[in-house]
């Protein structure tokens, strides 16, 4: 009995020899723990080990079930969420650390992470390897690349191959859309509420609209309005098949027709006006 009452001694003593309790505080390789901590851990040649696991998504409580909001984990990148890294719970979602210099930057996940060596100083330091550098800007996801100002998106990069740039600039597949309210699908605009509505359209300037298949709009409220027609001009209109209008308000009604000039107007099947 006195031996068994030793022995529980003992290892009670083992299992505290490196703890140190002062006024519920705890210290772990050091007999005085700052004040200002419930834990302060010390020591020359280790470090601490976070729980290792595999997060489905930015949005996991199934991983770790009821997750607490500041609960931080190391994420492995073994299942959906592919991001290595320190993980924080904050606002029913998994939120990414990147470490830059000396700030703790929260990083969207999805984004990349840090891999890329980019940071928010001008100070990425490359390898000189010009096309073959390791910087990179994006994401490693199948997602688009947005660029916001002041929280509001002023630019786009679609995984559909479009672009978008200026507010509620919106590009659709294989499209590039430029300017404030501009849009485009399978064709090219540039200009505030510039409009391609069809394939191989091209719109350029404010208010111009290539609404037909392999048609061009050139010029502040240009129109196109039939396949392969063009409009050149400020408020010109070609609404001709293969119609071409050019001049300000020079207008076409009718096929293969030609308006040539300011306020010429051509309305008979393959007629010109000068």
């Amino acid at each position: 009995m006195q031996k068994q009452t030793k022995l529980q001694i003992l290892i009670t003593a083992l299992l505290f020899s490196g703890f140190t309790f002062t006024s519920a505080q705890v210290g772990i390789g050091t007999s005085s723990p700052n004040p200002s901590a419930m834990l302060e851990i010390n020591s020359a040649n280790k470090g601490v080990l976070f729980p290792s696991v595999s997060l489905d998504s930015e949005t996991d409580n199934i991983t770790i079930p009821s997750p607490a909001e500041g609960l931080i984990v190391w994420n492995n990148g073994q299942a959906g969420l592919v991001e290595t890294g320190f993980f924080y719970w904050n606002n029913a979602k998994w939120n990414m650390l990147s470490v830059e210099g000396s700030q703790v930057t929260p990083v969207v996940p999805g984004g990349g992470g840090t891999t890329s060596g980019w940071n928010d100083s001008a100070t990425n330091s490359g390898t000189n390897a010009g096309a073959n550098t390791a910087l990179a800007l994006g994401t490693s996801t199948y997602d688009d690349l947005i660029f916001k100002v002041n929280s509001v998106t002023m630019g786009r990069l679609g995984v559909d191959n479009s672009v978008s740039l200026g507010p509620m600039a919106n590009a659709g597949q294989n499209g590039i859309s430029i300017g404030t309210s501009s849009s485009a699908f399978q064709g090219v605009s540039i200009g505030n509420e510039a409009s391609v509505g069809a394939n191989d359209g091209l719109a350029v300037g404010n208010k111009a609209t290539a609404a037909a298949f392999k048609s061009n709009a050139i010029g502040y409220n240009a129109k196109t309005n039939k396949n392969e027609s063009t409009a050149i001009g400020n408020n010109s209109l070609a609404d001709g098949f293969q119609s071409t209008a050019i001049g300000y308000n020079s207008k076409t009604t009718a096929n293969e027709s030609s308006a040539l000039g300011n306020n010429s107007f051509a309305a008979g099947f393959q007629s010109v006006a000068l």
